[in-house]
């Protein structure tokens, strides 16, 4: 379906996935756009927790941060023998901002260095937090049979829904344009 006029803003995480409730909190009186989270519970809002190098700091860092906001003997403790090999390594332990564009969605969300925490807590997002972000809609669901693995690497491969819709109309608009032109071309 073509995008609704809001969408052509850029769009913050807070737009994005602000109105997801915590996976795992007891919804009872959770409301999402005024009917009961238990009516409307967007399906896949699971995901994997934190590695276990991760758990001593990833509470540390604040909202659009990452491991540089440690101290540096947590930083050292962290990043290991990388710590001295350079580079910015600003993805390890990267915790996302409510009020930025989220970064680029991963397909492999358990690697050091392609780790993106929520901003409300210091977890990875969830596979319904990673499909929001690539702009599918909540009736977008993907099987339970199909691995959380399986779930991201989907998702983290794919192409937003927005995007893919631009493209599509400009190539239609190409093509037709095309079209037009051979019509005329055979018909003078």
């Amino acid at each position: 379906p073509e995008p609704e006029p809001e969408d052509y803003r850029t769009q913050v995480l807070r737009d994005v996935i602000g109105d997801l409730p915590e996976p795992g909190v007891e919804l009872s009186a959770v409301m999402h756009k005024g009917v009961p989270y238990g009516l409307f519970y967007p399906s896949n809002h699971t995901g994997f927790g934190l590695r276990k190098d991760e758990e001593p700091f990833a509470h540390k860092i604040p909202p659009g941060g990452n491991w540089k906001d440690l101290p540096p003997e947590e930083q050292k403790a962290f990043m290991g023998g990388a710590y001295e090999s350079g580079g910015g390594k600003t993805g390890y332990l990267r915790r996302e901002s409510w009020e930025e564009p989220a970064a680029t969605v991963s397909a492999s969300p358990m690697g050091k260095a392609t780790c993106q925490l929520s901003p409300q807590a210091p977890r990875r997002f969830t596979v319904r937090e990673c499909l929001r972000i690539q702009s599918a809609p909540d009736w977008y669901v993907l099987p339970d049979d199909i691995s959380l693995s399986a779930q991201y690497r989907i998702v983290g491969n794919g192409v937003p829904c927005r995007v893919a819709w631009y493209l599509g109309r400009a190539l239609a608009e190409q093509l037709n344009a095309v079209k037009n032109e051979i019509y005329a071309f055979v018909n003078e």
